[in-house]
């Protein structure tokens, strides 16, 4: 099975639930189900805000909740993360003989910037080398 987390993490959430009750806790469904959605992780996010604003969580049972979020969970590509690492734009397409070293990009600038001031593991590491030309001064 590749999707398994919503699964795994029902089994944990039922487990908890019936220790509760056999220690003569009395719980409501519509809180156990705010509890969960509360507790998803980030990636689930976008699917946890549809079902708060388009169902009744008083009503939704855990059964009905472990399939919208199996089918989401399904829907996800595997390996996609949402990933904060810094994109560049390509304008034009490069060549293989000329080096796209040379651009205008102030985003592009502003990171080379940081790195020859060797910040965090590049520190002390100075000058960078450009991994297309070879040549000192720039990167990319």
């Amino acid at each position: 099975m590749k999707y398994v987390f919503i699964a795994k993490f029902f089994l944990r959430v039922g487990e908890v639930i019936n220790i509760m009750l056999a220690l003569g806790e009395t719980i409501k469904e519509s809180v156990i189900v705010q509890k969960i959605l509360r507790s998803l992780p980030y990636k689930f996010n976008p699917k946890v805000s549809a079902i708060k604003e388009t169902t009744n969580i008083k009503t939704l049972n855990r059964d009905q909740l472990c399939g919208s979020l199996t089918t989401y969970e399904m829907r996800i590509p595997k390996g996609k993360e949402i990933s904060r690492d810094v994109t560049f734009k390509v304008d034009k397409p490069i060549e293989e003989n000329e080096c796209s070293c040379s651009g205008s990009n102030e985003e592009e600038a502003k990171y080379v910037r940081r790195l020859k001031k060797g910040t965090g593991k590049y520190k002390r590491k100075i000058p960078f080398k450009c991994f297309n030309c070879g040549t000192v001064r720039h990167y990319a």
